[in-house]
C-alpha cells in the first residue's frame, strides 16, 4: 500500500492523499521523502495549477512519527528539532510566507505560484 496517493480529479488539480491510516497519517521519513518528491514533480509540470494536500477520512496528519523518533538513535529533543527543519523545508514557499504576512499585516495576499 502506498504511503502517498497522488490522483488528478480534473484537468489542472492534483490531489496528493496522506496513506498511513494505522498512524494517523503520522510523518516518517519515508511518507516526508516521497511528498517532496511529489511536490518537486508537480511544480515542474507546467498543466497543474493546483495542488490539494490531503490526509484520509480519520486525520489530515498526527504530526511526527515519534516512533520513528524514538527508535533513532538520537535524542528526543534531537529527532524532535530534526523533524521541526524538515517540515519546515517541505512545506517553506514563498506563498506561504506571503501568505503569513498578509495575515499579519491583515491584507489581502499577493501569491505567485511558487
Amino acid at each position: 500500500m502506498p504511503t502517498v496517493i497522488l490522483e488528478r480529479p480534473l484537468e489542472h488539480i492534483a490531489l496528493v492523499r496522506l496513506n498511513r491510516p494505522e498512524v494517523k497519517n503520522a510523518l516518517n521519513a519515508e511518507l516526508r521523502d516521497l511528498l517532496a518528491e511529489h511536490f518537486q514533480q508537480l511544480g515542474d509540470d507546467p498543466t497543474v495549477r493546483c495542488i490539494v494536500l490531503t490526509g484520509n477520512s480519520d486525520a489530515f496528519a498526527a504530526g511526527a512519527d515519534l516512533k520513528e523518533i524514538a527508535d533513532a538513535d538520537v535524542s528526543l529533543d534531537t529527532g524532535l528539532m530534526l523533524e521541526r527543519k524538515a517540515f519546515e523545508l517541505l512545506f517553506a514557499s514563498q506563498d506561504q510566507k506571503e501568505g503569513m504576512r498578509a495575515f499579519i499585516e491583515k491584507r489581502k495576499p499577493v501569491f505567485e505560484g511558487r
